[in-house]
């Protein structure tokens, strides 16, 4: 016989679990949802979990959607069942929860200072880790300054302070891209804003202390006050130069060893550290060298010698600049005795007898 009857209906496939041994990781404290998936069997399917350490602050329901928040960090791994009217799967399923990466502001505190009146060195602030791009909060709390102003487009600190204050703390806050949840952090950053400088006024009264050719010039410092220090010392152009060995630092101090006799005023400059505006000082400050006085022959009297005995004596001198020529300018020596013209030394054999009187002289490098 024939029939022509159908076929029966094949019957339920083999009941699997589908989804990826490793679950898609999740962030403390941020949602977390995700469904798992069976193919085969015979829906509707019934989800639970049979086996392991669930993760904290996650559930899963009976349609096999697990969410929740999770509040602690590590991997876990669970054992899940799902079961339809005849059949039955299981399957060990791995979840890992991380933390958020979070975003620091790194732009150090304090701040540049700012001064009353002058232009602030604008500063933008800096941000690194979480999840670029970031987005600055426009509102500082407490407010900037007067004049001052945070521009959240560029993260920058800019303009020209009316108020001034003295290590304020300022708390500035950015937000990064983290999804689904941006995270936000934020930080204080000290900033003083210092009263309009005094005018800036050289001090140091004229004359400056003389000196003497050859001999150590002080050193001798230049005062002034008022201004935004460190200021910083020259001579202001076109004035008179500096006397002849001596030198002025930038920092204002006098000092070297003149080798030239003169009387001249240059005119001193000095600037504070201001950029707007800068503030400069000048004043003529006179200096005097002065030649050291002549050289004075201080030996009063030569000790006596012996016929065919060495001598030896060198004469001693006081002021002058050296080196000294010495000479006999009138009368002469006793036979076999010579003057040194450098050393200003009397010294040899005497080879005569009697008494004899002379005149030394001895000249320094300037005549007197």
């Amino acid at each position: 016989d024939v029939s022509n009857a159908p076929a029966p209906p094949p019957g339920p496939t083999v009941l699997t679990i589908t989804t990826d041994p490793t679950l898609p990781s999740g962030s403390i404290g941020i949602p977390y949802n995700t469904a798992l998936a069976a193919a085969g069997g015979t829906q509707p399917f019934t989800w639970t979990i049979v086996g392991g350490t669930p993760a904290p602050g996650l559930t899963m329901n009976s349609s096999g959607v697990i969410s929740g928040t999770p509040t602690a960090i590590g991997s876990t791994t669970q054992t899940y069942r799902v079961v339809d009217a005849t059949q039955t799967a299981e399957k060990q399923l791995t979840i890992a929860i991380n933390n958020v990466p979070q975003p620091t502001i790194t732009t150090p505190s304090p701040l540049p200072n700012g001064i009353v009146n002058q232009a602030y060195p604008s500063t933008t602030l800096a941000a690194t880790g979480g999840t670029p791009p970031y987005t600055w909060s426009s509102t500082v709390t407490p407010p900037l300054p007067t004049g001052l102003t945070f521009n959240a487009a560029t993260a920058t600190i800019s303009g020209t302070p009316t108020a001034s204050e003295s290590n304020v703390p300022h708390t500035f806050s950015v937000t990064d891209s983290f999804s689904p949840v941006p995270q936000i952090v934020s930080k204080e950053l000290a900033l003083t804003v210092s009263p309009a400088p005094l005018p800036l006024t050289i001090t140091t009264g004229s004359p400056l202390p003389g000196g003497t050719v050859t001999q150590a010039y002080g050193p001798v410092p230049l005062a002034a006050t008022g201004g935004t220090p460190p200021l910083n010392w020259d001579l202001n152009p076109g004035s008179p130069a500096l006397p002849n060995g001596l030198q002025l630092s930038t920092a204002g101090v006098l000092s070297g060893t003149p080798s030239t006799a003169v009387n001249v005023t240059p005119v001193f400059r000095v600037r504070d550290s201001a950029t707007s505006p800068q503030q400069t000082a000048t004043k003529s400050l006179s200096i005097a060298i002065s030649l050291p006085g002549p050289p004075n022959i201080t030996t009063p009297s030569l000790p006596n010698g012996s016929f065919n005995i060495f001598y030896n004596q060198t004469l001693n001198v006081s002021g002058g600049i050296a080196p000294l020529t010495w000479g006999v300018i009138s009368g002469g020596l006793p036979t076999g005795l010579t003057l040194n013209g450098a050393s200003g030394q009397i010294s040899g054999t005497a080879t005569q007898t009697g008494a004899f009187n002379f005149t030394v002289q001895g000249t320094d490098v300037i005549p007197q």
